[in-house]
């Protein structure tokens, strides 16, 4: 007897953790849904995304009519060397202008840039 009331235990137990689980996976759900909601509003009542690009450019301009047509914003791509991409960040933030809104790129230049505070950390809200 003990044996079975051990294990109906344990499956109960089982039970609610695998619950609990899916209602925080479901409502974690919910809040990247409501974060991604704002994030699009507010892109929309700017009116486009700014993208700076080392690479993937041709593939990446590619996708500009795709994304407009699913999301109803515009991406402007600039695109440059790491080198080029870096200076125009920097002269962006010695004139205290925050354009972009994307930057892919990479290597030495873009660690002088991280290093000078221009760039911030993209928070995983999930």
């Amino acid at each position: 007897m003990k044996q079975s009331g051990g294990k109906y235990f344990i499956v109960v137990i089982l039970a609610i953790s695998v619950a609990a689980t899916l209602m925080g996976h479901v409502n974690a759900d919910a809040q990247w849904e409501a974060e991604w909601q704002k994030v699009l509003e507010a892109a929309k009542k700017e009116g486009k995304v700014l993208v700076y690009a080392q690479s993937f450019a041709s593939a990446l301009r590619k996708q500009v009519p795709i994304f407009k047509k699913r999301f109803g914003i515009d991406l402007d791509v600039t695109t440059g060397s790491g080198s080029d991409i870096s200076r125009k960040l920097l002269a962006e933030k010695t004139a205290g202008m925050n354009l972009v809104d994307v930057v892919n790129a990479g290597g030495d230049p873009m660690f002088v840039v991280k290093q000078l505070g221009v760039t911030e950390p993209m928070d995983n809200k999930r």
